[in-house]
């Protein structure tokens, strides 16, 4: 099962406002704004994935019906959105925001005030005596031809791998805030060659969702289009086999997660964890977590226009929903601001 996640920053329990939009002074009448409220409901409790994870139907609506009521004074757009981020966050959501700039562009990279780099200019190879380390600071890939550019990156970099004759490699993700997660299999594949359990998904079928996807050129799979809106279609495991590469690692792996390990980079750690692929070193990372929505919806709000995203998917990872929501390292270890050669060098010594 393949899965396309965009990364957004996290803020408030993985709720962000994205961008620095130009502020407006323009005040919305309060009709203007429950017309927007309304259909920022009517969006949350009718296309996200799972708007009742964590609050039921009642609540939801219990709370809507207060704000409807609050709805007394003219607000800017910001004022709006710094209202309903709160309520937003209720989702539980990480990729879920309200965005008042209507051109706001969300990156899979670590640096997305920057100029964009694709997946592929952000891997880096060293080697510190016999450990090798791996920087893969993004999966941002969103083309057949850069993914296929990241391919033969990687290639190249297993192939000098395999010349310096190492016993250790680690594979540092601690700063990748997500993009496309086939690029996360491609690196498995180079250094796990056995099948491994995949992802589950309960997908929320929606009229809304559907048209977004006409729109992009792509037609909904027939069983997701059969069921009733509101249904649930759910997507059982696979086993993936990889089909390693001429040069395939096999000596002891690590994976480094941290603060910034985000979205599909969370599911390529967490497929490591799961199906015990190689060992999780570092730190927890502070705003993903292995089951969570994604498979991104957007939509415009009629009268203040402003960016509503949510994930319409929900990602199971492949341990299950028993336990805790967190991605823990096998090896705790500090990463953020540390000197890398200080790291390889206590890796070596694992």
């Amino acid at each position: 099962m393949r899965k396309l996640l965009f990364m957004v920053p996290a803020w408030l329990a993985g709720l962000v406002v994205c961008g620095q939009p130009a502020h407006s002074a323009k005040k919305y009448s309060p009709e203007a704004l429950r017309i927007d409220l309304l259909y920022i409901q009517y969006q949350l409790l009718n296309v996200q994935a799972n708007p009742f994870a964590l609050h039921n139907k009642a609540s939801w609506e219990q709370l809507f019906s207060k704000l409807e009521k609050e709805c007394k004074d003219s607000l800017t757009a910001e004022e709006f959105v710094k209202r309903m981020s709160a309520v937003i966050a209720l989702l539980g959501d990480e990729h879920a925001h309200l965005d008042v700039a209507a051109a706001t562009k969300v990156s899979g990279s670590a640096t997305s005030g920057n100029a964009r780099q694709s997946a592929a200019e952000q891997l880096r190879y060293a080697v510190y005596g016999k450990t090798g380390y791996l920087y893969a600071g993004s999966f941002d890939s969103w083309s057949q031809q850069e993914t296929a550019r990241y391919g033969a990156v990687l290639d190249s970099i297993f192939y000098q791998i395999h010349l310096d004759k190492l016993n250790k490699l680690v594979i540092d993700v601690s700063e990748n805030s997500g993009g496309n997660s086939a690029l996360g299999e491609m690196i498995i594949e180079h250094f796990y060659t056995k099948p491994y359990l995949d992802y589950s998904c309960n997908w929320r079928r929606s009229d809304e969702y559907a048209r977004l996807l006409d729109s992009w050129g792509f037609k909904p799979e027939e069983r997701y289009m059969q069921l009733s809106p509101g249904k649930i279609l759910h997507l059982p495991s696979d086993t993936i086999r990889p089909a390693p590469g001429a040069y395939t690692f096999n000596g002891k792996v690590y994976v480094m997660v941290g603060d910034g390990t985000f979205s599909s980079a969370i599911i390529f750690a967490t497929l490591v964890k799961d199906n015990h692929l190689a060992t999780l070193i570092g730190t927890t990372p502070a705003s993903g977590h292995p089951t969570h929505f994604g498979e991104l919806y957007n939509t415009t709000t009629p009268v203040l226009k402003l960016q509503l995203r949510f994930g319409v998917k929900e990602w199971i990872r492949p341990a299950g929903t028993g336990g805790e929501n967190v991605l823990k390292p096998d090896i705790e270890m500090p990463v953020k601001g540390m000197n890398i050669a200080s790291l390889m060098d206590r890796v070596s010594r694992l």
